[in-house]
């Protein structure tokens, strides 16, 4: 069953519930854009079916004696923007915590705890290390 984050509060327990990301990883992410091609041709694309499901894995879970809670889906409603990381060379893909907050009416979610939302794109192309991070008019949240 999915979650809503409303506010502060929801915010604060999906964090509680999933050991603030430490020691998780993005396992696969599933990006549907709303737009479609009808059997006329015509183009047509709905910006609020545009969503971005992100799937997580973490050891914390097993430490803690509560293997049901090794995976979790953010579902990202109404996408605005997304920068996914894949490989760096000099980085392992472990998350150590996160960035998750309400920014201007949207929901923004890093992979970097310290990630500086008037900021985020003053690095070269490249540079290492780069951060993940997600903004969205809302998000959604359940353990797989």
């Amino acid at each position: 069953m999915w979650k809503q984050i409303n506010n502060q509060t929801d915010i604060d327990n999906l964090l509680t519930e999933y050991f603030g990301f430490h020691d998780s990883c993005i396992c696969s992410v599933e990006y549907k854009s709303g737009a479609k091609v009808d059997e006329k041709g015509s183009m047509h694309g709905i910006s609020e079916d545009c969503a971005l499901v992100v799937r997580f894995d973490s050891q914390m879970p097993s430490f803690h004696k509560q293997p049901d809670k090794k995976t979790l889906e953010l579902k990202f409603i109404g996408l605005r923007r997304m920068n996914l990381i894949g490989h760096q060379d000099n980085y392992f893909c472990n998350i150590q915590s996160c960035y998750l907050s309400f920014y201007s009416g949207y929901i923004v979610w890093s992979d970097d705890n310290c990630f500086d939302l008037e900021n985020y794109h003053d690095t070269a192309l490249l540079e290492e290390p780069m951060s993940t991070f997600v903004v969205a008019d809302r998000l959604e949240w359940q353990f797989a």
